[in-house]
C-alpha cells in the first residue's frame, strides 16, 4: 500500500486536469437541453425545436465520445504503459483512434437521430473519395506510411538513424518529430531536415539507436610488408585509447587486428565503439584518423601506397627503425631540435631502448633519478598521491613523441610523478652519462635547454594565464635562470 499511495494524488490531478472542462460542458449541454425540452421560455416551432433536440443530442454524443478518449488516453495510453514500463505509444496512433471513434460517434448519431441513411452517404463519400485520393495521392500515401511507422515500431522520437537512398547523400541525425505526413530529423550539423513518410518505408533506415545505443565502426589501414604485425598494433592502439569520444568501457575496448594481404600491402582493420547520439560517425572518424597519422608520425612510421614507380636510385628510406634510426627519431623530440647532428648521433648511441607491458611501472613518484624517457610507441598514464589516504589517481596520459623525467636527467630532482604503461609500449631512456659531454662541449645548449623547459612549466601553469605579457617574459626569464643553475650544479661544470 506505501509503494501505490503516493501514485493516488497524481492520478486524480490527471483525471481533474482532463476531465473538468469536459465536465463543465456536459452540464451546459444538459442545461440546453431541459430548457428546450421541459421549459416554455423558448416559443419555438415543433420542427426548430426537433432540429434543436437532435443538434443537442449530436452535441451529447461527441461528449461521450470526448469522454471515452480521455479515459482511454488516462488510464491506458498512460496509466497502464507506466504500470507495465511499456514504450510510448505513437502520437499518430493515438490520433487516428481519436478520428476513428469520432467519425463512428457521427455516423451512429446521424443514422438514429437524424434519419439519415449511412449507407447512401457512405457510397457518395465513396466515390468523391476515389476523386480527392487522386488528386492528393502523394498525401494519403505519406498518411499510410505514417501510421506503418508508427505501428511496426521502426525508428522512435529521439532515435538516431541514418537515412539511406540510391540518389542521395545519407541523412543522419536524431528523430525530432513524427506526424501524419512527415519525419523531422534533426542533425549534427544543428539543421533540421523534414523527411516524407514514403520516403521512409521506401529506403533503408538503419536505427543507429536500437538495440543498445553503443555501435561498432571499423577503419583499413594498409602498412608494407617489412613493418612487424606487433608493431603496427601497438602504435594504431595507442592512438585510439587516446581518442575520448569513442567509448572506452569494458566490453567495449576498440582493437586493432590483421584482416588481410592485398597488392599494396598487409591490411590492417581498427575496429571501435561509438554512441553516435553523442558523437556522430564522421567526427569520430576524424578524431580517430587524427590521431592515428600523429602516432604513425612519431614512431617514424608511414601508410603503405601502390609500389608502381621505378628508381634508378637508391629508394627512400619510408619506415624508421626505432634501432637503426634513433638519430631521426631523436630529431623529432622538441627538447633536441637546438642540436646537431652529430650530438644527436652522440645521444642516439647510448640510448637505452625500454619495452613494458601494460600496468608496468617505469617510474615511481619521489623516488632519485638520473634519467629521462622518451615515449615511441604506446601510452603512459601519469599517476600522483592524492590526499591523505595516498590513493593514486591517473591526472593525465604521456602520447608518442613526448618525453618525461628532464628534470630528474638534467638536475637530479626526484621523480614528481609516478609513470605506467597504459599499453604495451617502447621507450628510449636517456642516462646523465649521453649528455654529459654534450653539455660540456657546448654550454650553449644548456640555456637552451633551460628556457624550453622554463617555457614547457609556464605553459601549463593556469594561473599565469591572465598575467600581462611582461609579466610572463618576467617568469621566464626566472624560472630559466634557476634551472640553468640546477643543472650547472648538478653536472660540475
Amino acid at each position: 500500500m506505501s509503494a501505490q499511495e503516493p501514485e493516488k494524488p497524481k492520478l486524480a490531478l490527471v483525471f481533474l486536469k482532463e476531465f473538468y472542462r469536459v465536465f463543465l460542458l456536459g452540464l451546459s449541454v444538459f442545461f440546453a437541453y431541459f430548457l428546450v425540452s421541459q421549459s416554455q421560455i423558448f416559443s419555438l416551432e415543433n420542427t426548430a425545436k426537433d432540429w434543436t433536440l437532435r443538434i443537442i443530442y449530436l452535441a451529447a454524443a461527441l461528449l461521450a465520445a470526448t469522454i471515452f478518449i480521455k479515459s482511454l488516453n488516462v488510464f491506458f495510453w498512460e496509466g497502464y504503459r507506466e504500470r507495465k514500463k511499456l514504450p510510448k505509444v505513437p502520437d499518430l496512433l493515438r490520433q487516428g483512434l481519436n478520428v476513428i471513434v469520432y467519425g463512428a460517434t457521427t455516423l451512429f448519431v446521424l443514422q438514429t437521430v437524424f434519419q439519415v441513411s449511412v449507407s447512401g452517404l457512405l457510397t457518395a463519400t465513396g466515390a468523391m473519395g476515389v476523386v480527392i485520393g487522386l488528386a492528393l495521392k502523394e498525401m494519403i500515401s505519406d498518411v499510410f506510411s505514417g501510421l506503418i511507422l508508427s505501428l511496426d515500431r521502426t525508428i522512435k522520437m529521439g532515435d538516431y538513424v541514418r537515412i539511406e537512398s540510391r540518389f542521395a547523400e545519407p541523412k543522419i541525425g536524431a528523430v525530432a518529430q513524427m506526424n501524419w505526413r512527415t519525419v523531422h530529423i534533426h542533425t549534427p550539423e544543428n539543421v533540421l531536415v523534414v523527411v516524407p513518410n514514403t520516403f521512409l518505408t521506401n529506403n533503408i533506415i538503419t536505427n543507429l539507436s536500437e538495440p543498445g545505443d553503443k555501435k561498432e565502426f571499423e577503419l583499413l589501414f594498409t602498412f608494407d610488408f617489412d613493418v612487424a604485425p606487433e608493431r603496427i598494433i601497438r602504435v594504431l592502439n595507442s592512438a585510439l585509447y587516446q581518442t575520448k569520444e569513442i567509448v572506452q568501457e569494458p566490453g567495449y575496448e576498440p582493437k586493432t587486428r590483421t584482416s588481410r594481404v592485398n597488392g599494396t600491402g598487409v591490411e590492417y582493420k581498427v575496429k571501435y565503439w561509438l554512441v553516435p547520439s553523442r558523437c556522430g560517425p564522421g567526427k569520430a572518424r576524424n578524431f580517430v584518423i587524427n590521431n592515428v597519422l600523429y602516432c604513425l608520425n612519431q614512431a617514424g612510421l608511414q601508410l603503405s601506397y601502390p609500389k608502381s614507380d621505378v628508381f634508378n636510385a637508391e629508394l627512400p628510406t619510408r619506415n624508421l627503425d626505432i634501432r637503426e634510426d634513433r638519430i631521426a627519431l631523436l630529431g623529432k623530440i622538441e627538447l633536441f631540435s637546438s642540436l646537431s647532428p652529430g650530438e644527436l648521433g652522440t645521444m642516439a648511441a647510448s640510448l637505452i631502448e625500454r619495452k613494458v607491458k601494460k600496468d608496468d611501472f617505469i617510474v615511481r613518484m619521489d623516488e632519485e633519478g638520473s634519467s629521462m624517457f622518451i615515449l615511441v610507441e604506446g601510452l603512459l598514464n601519469v599517476i600522483i598521491l592524492h590526499g591523505a589516504s595516498n590513493s593514486e589517481v591517473r591526472v593525465a596520459q604521456i602520447k608518442p613523441g613526448n618525453y618525461f623525467g628532464e628534470m630528474s636527467l638534467l638536475t637530479g630532482e626526484p621523480r614528481s610523478a609516478s609513470i605506467s604503461a597504459f599499453c604495451e609500449s617502447i621507450l628510449f631512456e636517456i642516462p646523465k652519462d649521453s649528455i654529459t659531454t654534450i653539455l660540456r662541449d657546448n654550454p650553449s645548449v644548456i640555456e637552451e635547454f633551460s628556457l624550453k623547459i622554463a617555457e614547457d612549466r609556464l605553459r601549463s601553469e593556469t594561473a599565469l594565464q591572465n598575467r600581462s605579457p611582461e609579466e610572463k617574459e618576467r617568469n621566464k626569464k626566472q624560472l630559466s635562470s634557476s634551472i640553468l643553475g640546477r643543472i650547472l650544479n648538478f653536472f660540475r661544470l
